[in-house]
């Protein structure tokens, strides 16, 4: 028909002695390989997009908690602006 899925060499698979239903499920998951694909890599790229997130975050916590062990002090001033009057 006009819209119709054209079927390739996947649907010539012999499987056996497999049911209907088993034989529907393998030809179903072989049409929608590429779909499968396309989910995996997403989850891949946002789990990257994650563990950097958490890696950049632990990079900014250690750094600010060396720098004020590193920074050591021996007057400390508290400055005020001028009062305009």
């Amino acid at each position: 028909m006009r819209k119709e899925q054209k079927t390739g060499k996947i649907s010539n698979i012999n499987l056996g002695n497999m049911g209907f239903v088993g034989r529907f499920r393998v030809r179903q998951m072989l049409r929608e390989m590429r779909t499968g694909f396309t989910v995996i890599f997403g989850m891949f790229i946002a789990l990257l997009i994650l563990m950097i997130g958490v890696d950049g975050f632990l990079l900014c916590e250690n750094i600010s908690v060396q720098n004020k062990e590193d920074t050591k002090y021996q007057y400390m001033y508290t400055y005020k602006y001028p009062e305009m009057s």
